[in-house]
C-alpha cells in the first residue's frame, strides 16, 4: 500500500519497510560505505547494506531532531528546540 503510484517507465522499486518507525516523518537520510542512516521525527535509524535490517541507533523521545551530520567519529544532530548534541558514531 502507500501513496505511491508506480509509472511504467521502467524504473522498479520497492518500500523499504522501517517496522515500528514506519510512518513517521523522515528528516534526513545519509548514506555511509555499510549503512544507510536515517533520520525521523524522534530517532536516528541504522540500516544495513541490503536494506532491511533497521536498527535503533538513539531515540529522541519528546525532541524533533532535524539534521544530521558525520563529523570524524561522531554524528552532529541539530534540533528545532535549538540544540546541537554530539553523538558517538557506531
Amino acid at each position: 500500500g502507500g501513496l505511491l503510484r508506480s509509472v511504467d517507465n521502467g524504473v522498479s522499486w520497492r518500500v523499504i519497510d522501517l517496522g515500528e518507525w514506519q510512518g513517521k516523518a523522515i528528516n534526513q537520510l545519509v548514506a555511509t560505505d555499510t549503512a544507510l542512516y536515517v533520520l525521523i521525527e524522534d530517532a536516528l535509524l541504522r540500516l544495513g547494506s541490503n536494506l532491511s535490517d533497521v536498527e535503533l541507533v538513539q531515540s529522541f523521545p519528546q525532541r524533533a531532531p532535524l539534521t544530521l551530520y558525520p563529523h570524524q567519529d561522531k554524528w552532529l544532530i541539530g534540533f528545532a528546540e535549538g540544540e546541537l548534541i554530539s553523538l558517538n558514531a557506531q
